[in-house]
């Protein structure tokens, strides 16, 4: 069970209340949505000016240990890690700034995951220590999709016992969203054979004015390899588009929506899994200067004379490919897939 942890400070006259989540072991990291309400003006190194503050030592005790469901901070120093307070956001850009000011009693540290809501997989994006107690802290993430719902927490972190627990507050932070984009981007591909079939779903995207749709062997080298329009005609709409240059393998796919503005907004990321095709076909066994290959996959093609031996090699991706032949002296000559062992026959004429 999550244990919401309510935090109520004593400001003044003021009286706050905060929703905050100490994990306390769980396996579950939904907590509370980070609220761009919360920055402030924060015009001094140590002090909130007046704005929302936040407590790992009344809220989380007698939790004061750092929660271990989730992978432990790396690149963040190496002193005792003490109690936790998690926060959701949604990425509004593809990048984020995260600011804490704390007050000298506290060394605060911040790490960042993407993932689900299950503690086991998590996967830090990020990590930073302030410098000591008075410093400040902030964390710079980048490669953020924008729409994504990302985590982070905010802990103590000191060799003195003292200084792991304390006061904070959020100053300066940006790119951090307590509500989702407002569309609903949703993507789903799978393999056929050695084509990718694309199937994606929109909802309450009136304002888009296309799709781009991106391809690559990783999660980290996509690019646009075509653009669709949008047909918004109901609330929520279903497109489908299918790659038939797909490679062989995993291929990996997101969908841009982009709206009239420029502005965008990013699906899932999905992946299909292709099968190679060997097929290959001669455009015609008569070659003047050039020999016309079409072919499903990329291979490697080697032009043999009737003796055997290899006059010429070239790389062929997939679908229409030419050849120079112009150098080979007229006559019969075989064509073979080195991938595949497919041989043909053409004829060299000029």
């Amino acid at each position: 069970m999550k244990n919401w942890c309510i935090l109520l400070l004593l400001m003044g006259s003021a009286l706050y209340g905060i929703g905050q989540l100490c994990l306390g072991n769980s396996t579950q990291a939904t907590s509370a949505m980070f609220d761009p309400n919360w920055i402030y003006g924060c015009a001094t190194g140590t002090s909130c000016s007046g704005g929302v503050q936040f407590s790992n030592l009344v809220a989380c005790e007698p939790i004061t240990t750092m929660d271990n469901c989730a992978p432990p901070p790396t690149g963040c120093g190496s002193a005792t890690n003490a109690s936790d307070l998690w926060f959701t956001f949604y990425a509004t850009t593809t990048s984020a700034t995260i600011n804490v000011i704390q007050n000298t009693s506290l060394v605060a540290a911040i790490q960042a995951f993407s993932g689900s809501n299950d503690c086991a997989t998590l996967l830090q994006i990020g990590c930073n220590i302030a410098g000591g107690p008075s410093s400040g802290v902030q964390l710079v993430l980048n490669g953020l999709i924008p729409g994504e719902l990302y985590y982070f927490r905010v802990y103590g972190s000191a060799n003195n016992a003292s200084q792991r627990t304390g006061l904070y507050c959020f100053c300066g932070s940006t790119g951090l969203s307590n509500t989702p984009l407002p569309i609903s981007l949703h993507l789903e591909a799978t393999g056929s054979g050695a084509k990718a079939l694309l199937e994606w779903s929109v909802t309450d995207g009136a304002a888009i004015d296309h799709f781009e749709i991106e391809q690559g062997q990783t999660v980290t080298e996509l690019r646009s390899v075509a653009s669709l329009a949008a047909t918004i005609q109901s609330v929520t709409d279903v497109y489908d588009w299918q790659d038939e240059n797909a490679a062989a393998g995993s291929n990996f796919y997101r969908i841009k929506a982009v709206d009239g503005n420029g502005a965008a907004q990013y699906s899932n990321i999905a992946v299909a899994q292709v099968e190679a095709d060997s097929k290959f076909h001669l455009v015609g066994n008569l070659a003047h200067d050039i020999l016309k290959v079409q072919t499903g996959s990329a291979f490697i093609g080697n032009i043999l004379n009737l003796q055997g031996s290899v006059v010429a090699t070239h790389s062929f991706l997939r679908g229409d490919n030419q050849m120079c032949v112009q150098q080979l002296p007229a006559g019969l000559y075989l064509f073979k897939n080195v991938d595949s062992g497919a041989i043909c026959r053409f004829v060299v004429q000029h």
